[in-house]
């Protein structure tokens, strides 16, 4: 058997790869010791996504029958932002990237302190330095470089209340950094992490320990008396998740199924927040929509395990309307071990003979394993049409933050600025959003033209004014005849 020991610190060296809030955070000297105190709250957090706090760790993952680890794996966790903090009998909401801002700001301006020191200053050995000199430097905290005429330029032109605003801002910096720790260690935290009773998990090789060393045991468990093997499973999803994401346009998101469920999911996280063309409200629905889909997850996960539970309950019952079992707990441990072969072509949705031999009612037991394996079809079915959900979402935000750009560039280059026009113009951004089409391409000359000969086309109207009902819907109809010509895709949120 692998050395569990040596897993466990090769996972972890893993973990240590990614860079967490601490890693960037540029820290003073004199405001180490402050960080030190609380950095087991801080330690695992990665940062800000989307309006969403991200941490990152490492755990075992158990085999659903055994309860045995099969393997190590990365997870991340999407905290609660705002966060309830609870002071005596009085409750208050902390934004968590307000706290962080006031960080940075602190931290801003103790770096342009220093910076200006060092540019104005000329540096000369601590040693020369003596007497009331030594002791302006004691109380200041200036670096030991710093020559004597510079000391005596900081005194003379802030004197004690340069010290003094020095102490606030690290007494400041001190309270943000303590209420920060209290964010986190308060603050509600939704866990994904591989599970073996979700759709997209299993034991990958890297990942692997114990009894998933044996011959992929880590991957077959029950659900009841049937085998499930769950690489194929996962299989199955990642696929079907790889086609949805080449359907909505997110082919750079593609063959995650080796990095897993966490990895993707703080890739795209990254994308958006990293993504200047994203308004903040935009980046706060696509965090959103991760976090909705995350609990959809869990609900999946939830019920994998009553099925679970409500087979076993069945299992145990009919022990005792026939002939025991020769088979115990003990008996599955070891048919993982020694019959994943014979397992991994028993899978779900293929008939199965069953692995107890002699069982009192074959086809009872057959019935059984028909209907669960439809259940899980059904939940994966589902868990499947909820990663669609998302990934559509997030398509949607996509559109409209290209069509906000689009409608912006639109009437910057070209003007009519009426209030029928600016329909068209939006009517025309979102066609183009929709289809990646640039707003300047040859293709969109003619639906540009149309829209500035509105007022022509419909004449006697006010700026801030439009047709009738009939007479704007035949315009509509008209307008999405011309795109209909370009563009396969005219559909708009409006009409």
């Amino acid at each position: 058997m692998t050395n569990i020991f040596v897993d466990i610190i090769r996972v972890r060296q893993k973990t240590l790869d990614m860079t967490k809030y601490l890693d960037d955070l540029n820290v003073p000297p004199r405001y180490t010791k402050i960080v030190e105190k609380h950095s087991d709250d801080l330690k695992n957090f990665v940062g800000m996504r989307c309006g969403v706090p991200i941490f990152s760790g490492a755990q075992e993952v158990t085999n659903p029958t055994t309860k045995e680890p099969v393997g190590y794996a990365q997870y991340i966790q999407l905290g609660q932002n705002p966060v309830t903090i609870w002071s005596g009998m009085s409750r208050y909401r902390v934004g968590v990237g307000s706290v962080l801002t006031k960080i940075d700001d602190l931290l801003g301006q103790e770096y342009r302190r220093k910076l200006s020191i060092d540019m104005g200053l000329a540096g000369v050995r601590g040693a020369t330095l003596a007497g009331a000199a030594g002791g302006a430097l004691e109380w200041f905290n200036f670096a030991p470089t710093v020559s004597l005429s510079g000391v005596a330029a900081g005194i003379a032109t802030g004197g004690l209340s340069f010290a003094y605003n020095r102490q606030r801002r690290k007494k400041e910096f001190g309270a943000q950094i303590k209420g920060l720790s209290e964010c986190f260690s308060s603050m509600g935290r939704r866990a994904v992490r591989p599970n073996l009773l979700a759709p997209d998990s299993y034991v990958s090789g890297d990942m692997q320990t114990g009894l998933a060393d044996s011959q992929g045991a880590g991957n077959i468990y029950f659900i009841g008396d049937m085998p499930v093997d769950q690489q194929q499973r996962a299989d199955r999803f990642w696929h079907r998740a790889d086609q949805i994401l080449e359907e909505y346009g997110f082919t750079e998101w593609q063959d995650y199924q080796s990095a897993g469920l966490p990895a993707l999911i703080e890739r795209i996280l990254d994308d958006f927040d990293g993504n200047g063309d994203f308004s903040y409200d935009e980046k706060r629905s696509a965090g959103d929509s991760i976090k909705s889909f995350t609990y959809w997850r869990d609900t999946a996960i939830e019920d994998m395990k009553c099925l679970q539970d409500e087979a076993e309950s069945q299992r145990l019952l009919q022990q005792y309307d026939s002939k025991p079992s020769k088979h115990s707990l003990l008996d599955k441990k070891k048919a993982l071990v020694t019959s994943a072969q014979a397992l991994l072509s028993k899978v779900i949705g293929h008939e199965s003979n069953g692995l107890q031999e002699g069982a009192p009612d074959a086809r009872s037991r057959s019935d059984s394993r028909k209907t669960v394996t439809q259940q899980i079809r059904s939940l994966d079915r589902k868990y499947e049409e909820d990663f669609r959900k998302c990934i559509k979402r997030l398509r949607e935000i996509v559109i409209d933050s290209r069509k906000r750009i689009n409608q912006s560039e639109l009437t910057k280059t070209y003007g009519g600025e009426s209030r029928l026009q600016k329909i068209f113009w939006g009517e025309l951004s979102e066609i183009l959003a929709r289809n990646d089409i640039d707003p300047y391409d040859e293709s969109a000359s003619q639906s540009v033209r149309f829209i500035l000969d509105l007022p022509k086309i419909v004449p006697g109207i006010g700026r801030d004014q439009l047709p009738s009902a009939d007479r704007l819907n035949e315009l509509c109809e008209t307008f999405q005849r011309i795109c209909s010509r370009e563009y396969p895709d005219v559909r708009t949120s409006s009409f």
